[in-house]
């Protein structure tokens, strides 16, 4: 998981980061606008898989923590019958 949140740190640092530098390189009000939106999409599009990722490597990792519990419930339930 701490992988996955440094990818995700990453490269929302490279995306602002060129974000910047296409701003600095803007001739006028219109060209401003059109980079943040841009970077406004890119952002909240890496957010969302982000989110997705995160998400599913949560959901691995409780299935891997509880297992053994769920197992030992299980095994008690069958002893009880």
């Amino acid at each position: 998981m701490t992988r996955e949140l440094d990818a995700i740190t990453r490269t929302a640092l490279s995306t602002t980061g060129d974000g910047v530098a296409a701003l600095l390189r803007a001739k006028n009000l219109t060209d401003m606008v059109e980079i943040q939106l841009s970077l406004a999409q890119q952002n909240l599009c890496a957010i969302a898989a982000g989110s997705a990722r995160l998400g599913e490597l949560g959901l691995r990792l409780w299935v891997g923590a509880s297992k053994p519990f769920l197992d030992a419930a299980r095994q008690s339930e069958r002893a009880a019958i």
